[in-house]
Parts: structure tokens; C-alpha cells; sequence
């Protein structure tokens, strides 16, 4: 069985960039303004002054990327070092370059 062959009429075939900005526009909807609470894993300090990081549920059982943009790192940022409980205010998103 080929791609071909495993296409359905009566539904959509998306391109992955497709695909990608749908499920931005989604996500974006529905989360717009949410409060999650996590402990901080893997702290990275870009030299655009972003800070990247996973926010992790106890125990490691689930874990989101996220990212805090350099007006509120200057603010904040001292507050989020890996192993520290902490609550995000944001939105949900996708990169649509890598779908994350």
C-alpha cells in the first residue's frame, strides 16, 4: 500500500506546512490566555536573550517546550532556573518551521 492508495475522497490531505499552520490556528483559539504550573527543566539562555525551557510535570511524566521572549526574561528570567516550580502564563502555539 502506497500513499496513494491510502488516500481517503472525502477527506483533506494536508502538506505538512499545511497541517503545521491549522493546528497553530487551533491552538491559538483555544489557549490563548492559560496558566500552566510545572517545574522548569533544561534552562537555555539564548543570545537573543530569550530563555528556552521544558516545563515539566513531577515526576517527568509529561513535559512542554516553552519559551519566555526577552522583554519578560529581563523581568523575570532570574526566576526560572531548572528544578523550580514555578506558574506560566502564555499561550499555546506551534512553530509551524518544525511543528513544535
Amino acid at each position: 500500500m502506497g500513499p496513494e492508495r491510502d488516500r481517503v475522497p472525502d477527506r483533506p490531505t494536508y502538506s505538512v506546512a499545511a497541517l503545521n499552520r491549522e493546528a497553530r490556528a487551533l491552538l491559538e483559539t483555544a489557549y490563548r490566555d492559560i496558566r500552566v504550573e510545572g517545574e522548569v527543566v533544561d534552562v537555555t539562555a539564548a543570545r537573543s536573550g530569550h530563555l528556552y525551557f521544558k516545563l515539566a510535570d513531577p515526576g517527568g511524566k509529561a513535559q512542554i517546550d516553552a519559551v519566555m521572549w526577552r522583554g519578560q526574561a529581563m523581568r523575570y528570567g532570574p526566576r526560572v532556573a531548572n528544578g523550580r516550580a514555578i506558574l506560566c502564563r502564555g499561550r499555546v502555539t506551534v512553530y509551524e518551521a518544525n511543528g513544535r
